[in-house]
């Protein structure tokens, strides 16, 4: 049985400078594939711009983190990234980590719930499949559900050239998950924020296409 991590203290960051941009670095590039993962200046403008950060530490040392956006959607944020450090993860870690964002976004006068983007377990290899299910198995065991879209979205990969496969799951705050016209906004907000797409944009427009009638 592995330890549990000692209690971390989850704070938010400000700016990512020194020894916490280096580990940053470090479980950023141990957590996702070049091709999901992007560049610590494109993640710099963003907290400059509509971004919070929050870090899991451990003394001095960060051991996890995870990357809020905010949307246009009144209530509605997005869980960008969320990751722990190779050698603290299957201790809880994770876990604390979404704890800590229901209760502080939860407790926002108009708190609706973070969307969370996952990779398709419909996709890759056997072995990318099993861990693509054991990731969206851990956040349903923490309360979350999948968006009532016909199949999986197919987004530009941080490379410029591949496609990435996802789901969209909702970890409710104080709402159902959306459905109608708010499922389609809190979609179309996700794809602008994350992603640069606009409408008529053609893989925006094969994104509204899963959405049910």
């Amino acid at each position: 049985m592995v330890a549990a991590s000692p209690s971390p203290l989850l704070v938010p960051i400000a700016r990512l400078e020194g020894r916490v941009r280096e580990q940053f670095r470090a479980i950023l590039h141990q957590s996702f594939p070049p091709n999901e993962r992007e560049s610590l200046e494109s993640i710099d403008r963003r907290l400059a711009d509509n971004a919070t950060l929050h870090g899991a530490f451990i003394g001095e040392d960060l051991v996890g983190f995870a990357l809020i956006l905010a949307l246009d959607v009144d209530g509605v944020v997005l869980l960008d990234y969320l990751a722990v450090a190779d050698e603290h993860r299957n201790r809880g870690l994770g876990r604390a980590l979404l704890e800590y964002l229901r209760g502080l976004y939860g407790a926002q006068g108009d708190a609706g719930g973070i969307l969370l983007e996952v990779e398709s377990d419909q996709w890759g290899t056997d072995e990318e499949r099993y861990l693509r299910s054991r990731r969206i198995a851990f956040y349903r065991r923490n309360g979350a559900v999948s968006l009532p879209l016909a199949g999986h979205l197919e987004m530009p990969g941080t490379d410029g050239t591949s496609l990435i496969y996802t789901k969209l799951l909702w970890l409710p705050l104080a709402d159902r998950p959306p459905v109608g016209e708010r499922l389609r906004a809190c979609l179309l907000s996700f794809l602008r924020y994350c992603y640069g797409l606009q409408e008529g944009d053609p893989r925006t427009e094969a994104a509204l296409s899963l959405l049910p009638d």
